[in-house]
């Protein structure tokens, strides 16, 4: 098995962690309140955008800073793990 992370596995992430989230996925420039991944592996790699406003306007919920696929990968799957378990203990203390 290969430890090579790619843009193909962060984009993958990207789309677990969106989903996870209950948000949408951009499908044009303008989709006001969608994510999208902004990839640029000559400048360290990905970070999330939201779309602001009509004009293609960003934010960057999750921060400025770049991560190559296999730290992005890495982050995902932590939260990922963070949201099960606090999921989890959500439902202990109902019962």
């Amino acid at each position: 098995m290969s430890d090579r992370y790619t843009r193909k596995n962060a984009e993958a992430a990207f789309d677990r962690l969106i989903t996870a989230i209950g948000g949408r996925v951009a499908e044009k420039y303008n989709d006001v309140g969608a994510y999208r991944l902004d990839w640029n592996g000559m400048y360290g790699g990905g970070n999330i955008e939201r779309i602001s406003n009509e004009q293609g306007g960003v934010s960057l919920p999750f921060g400025m800073r770049r991560h190559n696929a296999r730290e992005f990968c890495e982050m995902v799957s932590f939260t990922m793990d963070v949201m099960s378990e606090v999921k989890r203990n959500s439902l202990l203390e109902v019962a």
